[in-house]
């Protein structure tokens, strides 16, 4: 029963009572979302720097890569020499002899033919290196471009922590404002009920 004129209701000890357990919980979600949301923040600062560091070290692999590929590419070009080189000057010869042979047909038509095979047995030579040049510019333009697209994001499992993170201290923000903002209607309640039961004025406590 309210109390009336200037004697409290014996319900104002227990308002008082109420109020002040409702005070606490309020100061102790505070200090709970102070501790959750900068302990989240730390987190996605981590995260953030983790990400910069990758990029960095991507576009350090990049640059060792580019290079890598091409002392591959010079190496395989370097090995075929040789071949080539041997092979140049006998298809040279064979050249000059069709050249030389002007119009006698029989003796064109065999140093033709000697030009023809010796040509195929060169690039049958010249193959294999071929297909080692082929195959390393495979393999390294796809490291590069893995090179590449992690010096942009900075590797899809970090992204995906940062993501998760940041996710985690939005979800957190948002239910701990929820939190204090019903503890601030509480304490508003306790305060309208001591002084409804003669408890005279207080003031909001945040």
């Amino acid at each position: 029963m309210s109390g009336t004129g200037t004697e409290p209701s014996p319900q104002l000890a227990t308002d008082i009572a109420q109020y002040q357990a409702d005070v606490q919980q309020y100061k102790n979600d505070a200090a709970l979302m102070s501790s959750t949301l900068a302990e989240d923040r730390a987190k996605v600062s981590a995260d953030q720097k983790a990400v910069c560091e990758a990029k960095k070290a991507a576009k350090a692999d990049l640059d060792a890569d580019k290079k890598a590929m091409l002392a591959a590419l010079r190496a395989d070009g370097e090995a075929g020499s040789p071949t080539y080189l041997n092979w140049k000057s006998v298809l040279d010869a064979d050249k000059a002899a069709v050249k030389a042979d002007g119009d006698n047909k029989d003796q064109r038509a065999l140093d033709q033919a000697k030009l023809e095979s010796d040509y195929k047995a060169f690039r049958e030579e010249m193959a294999p290196f071929e297909a080692q040049t082929h195959a390393d510019i495979e393999k390294w333009n796809a490291i590069l471009a893995a090179d590449k697209k992690e010096s942009q994001t900075g590797g899809s499992d970090l992204v995906a922590q940062l993501k998760a993170d940041q996710a985690t201290l939005k979800e957190h923000e948002k239910y701990l404002k929820k939190v204090l903002c019903t503890d601030q209607k509480k304490i508003k309640a306790d305060i309208v009920q001591m002084k409804k039961d003669g408890g005279g004025d207080h003031k909001d406590q945040k």
